[in-house]
Parts: C-alpha cells; sequence; structure tokens
C-alpha cells in the first residue's frame, strides 16, 4: 500500500485521506477541563463556607432562644408575684384590718375568748389572710422572726407576766402549783399562732411555735420593759432585695395607688 504525504495535514491511504489530530484542540480541552474543575472545587468551597455559617447561625439562634426563655421565665415568675400582690391588694378593702379581729390578751376571760374564735374556719381564715398582708408569704426558714412579731397580737405583754407554760410558778427556788394562767391549755389558740405564722413559712412547725412562746413566758418581765418601738424579731439577717424585686414592689405600689383611688372614688360617688 502506497502512501502518499500531501501538503497541509493531511495523509493518502491508496486514496484514502485521513486527518491529522490538531494537538491544539485537545490542550483547549484539557484546558476548559481544568478550569471547570477549578470552578467546581471553587464552588464547593463556597458552599462549605456557607454551611459554616448557617451552622454559626444556627448556634446563636439556639443560644437566643435559650436566654429569650430564660427570660420570659422570670418575666412569668414576676408576674406571678405581681398577681399575687395585686390579688391581695383587690381584697384589702373587704378583708378586716388586724386590729379589728384580734386584740390582745389581758386576762384570763380574753384567753378563753380567743381559744373559742380559734375553733372558728372563717374566723382563722380572715385572721391568717390578715397576718400574710402584713408579714408576707414565702419567707421560708423566717418562721421564728414572724413569729416572735405576731405574738403581741395575742398577748399582752404585762399579762403575758400572769401566765406560765404549765400554771406553775417558782419563787425562791419552790413550785407553786397553779400560781400563774396555763397557757398549754389553750391547744387552739397555740394551733392559731402556728396558722398564722405557718402561711409565711411553710416549713415552721408547731413546736418551733411552741418554743417561741415558752421563751416569750420566761423573758415576759425582760420583754415588758423593752422598747416597744423596736419590732421584736429573731436575730436572723435579711437578704437585701435584687433590683427585680424592687422593680415589682415598684409596680405593686402603682397599682395598689390605683386601687385605692379608684375604690374612693366609688366610695364618693355611693
Amino acid at each position: 500500500m502506497e502512501v502518499e504525504v500531501l501538503e497541509g495535514e493531511e495523509v493518502c491511504y491508496d486514496h484514502g485521506y485521513a486527518v491529522r489530530e490538531d494537538v491544539s484542540r485537545w490542550s483547549s480541552l484539557f484546558g476548559m477541563l481544568s478550569g471547570i474543575s477549578n470552578r467546581i472545587e471553587a464552588i464547593s468551597t463556597e458552599i462549605n463556607s456557607i454551611d459554616n455559617r448557617l451552622k454559626l447561625c444556627e448556634e446563636i439562634q439556639m443560644e437566643t432562644a435559650a436566654s429569650i426563655g430564660s427570660e420570659v421565665e422570670t418575666l412569668k415568675s414576676q408576674m406571678a408575684a405581681l398577681k399575687c400582690v395585686i390579688e391581695t391588694a383587690e381584697v384589702d378593702a373587704l378583708i378586716p384590718s388586724i386590729t379589728d379581729l384580734i386584740k390582745p390578751a389581758k386576762c384570763k376571760e380574753d384567753l378563753d375568748e380567743l381559744e373559742a374564735k380559734a375553733l372558728d374556719e372563717q374566723y382563722k381564715n380572715e385572721l391568717v389572710q390578715a397576718i400574710a398582708r402584713i408579714h408576707g408569704c414565702n419567707r421560708i426558714g423566717e418562721g421564728a422572726t414572724v413569729c416572735y412579731q405576731i405574738i403581741d397580737f395575742f398577748f399582752d405583754r404585762k399579762f403575758m407576766l400572769e401566765c406560765s407554760w404549765s400554771g406553775e410558778s417558782i419563787k425562791s427556788g419552790k413550785h407553786n402549783q397553779d400560781a400563774k394562767i396555763a397557757l398549754s391549755k389553750y391547744c387552739n389558740l397555740i394551733g392559731l399562732v402556728h396558722a398564722c405564722v405557718n402561711v409565711a413559712d411553710s416549713t415552721y412547725t408547731q413546736n418551733e411555735c411552741v418554743q417561741v412562746i415558752r421563751m416569750c413566758l420566761k423573758n415576759s418581765k425582760r420583754r415588758l420593759k423593752a422598747n416597744r418601738r423596736r419590732k421584736s424579731a429573731a436575730q436572723i439577717r435579711k437578704k437585701k432585695p435584687t433590683s427585680e424585686e424592687l422593680a415589682v414592689k415598684m409596680i405593686a405600689e402603682k397599682q395598689l395607688r390605683r386601687l385605692q383611688a379608684t375604690v374612693g372614688k366609688k366610695i364618693g360617688k355611693s
């Protein structure tokens, strides 16, 4: 077979022709493929970058949601406290004041009367609510302080000199039976005192309440001489209120003033 090379890029094989491959075309093709590969790699890098940014956004969103959730729970608790204060304020005009409900016992007859009243559930509830408005609720661990503060509502300090827990009086080392009034016999009254403390501190037991009463009886002379302007209290340091508690208190006081003004207007119109 004769091969004839013609001019240009054609080769003749016995009058058949073949065209030589253009090297530049292959180079162009490889260059194009390389460019596509580089572009794919760049796009992949960009996608990974976007994915990382999305993950970061999700993390920030989760942290923000958790923070907002915590703030919402805090606001809920503040609203609950405010609602409790407002509800208490709303019934202030309806519930009798503590001075209308109870007078400190100054004689045995007064004790007998309080003992009988302590059996009346309605009276008991009204007295507990009246004391709660003064001394508050949710004072866990402060039961002794509250008990010392309210003891004068029930017993006149001078009259407590005539009382003891068992009724005995000890003079010159001698026991004198039935020389004093035995407060231990007034079980219903003791229970009423405990109920008034328990509304402020639900962990406070009746035995602890009895211990405070017995301590007051033991120190009755000293308590009588004490400056009555100073409020009796157990020696417990109180925590300073937080800014949130102060804010809630300010809102509650503002609402209370509005309520009192509204009630005053209604009374004036009637």
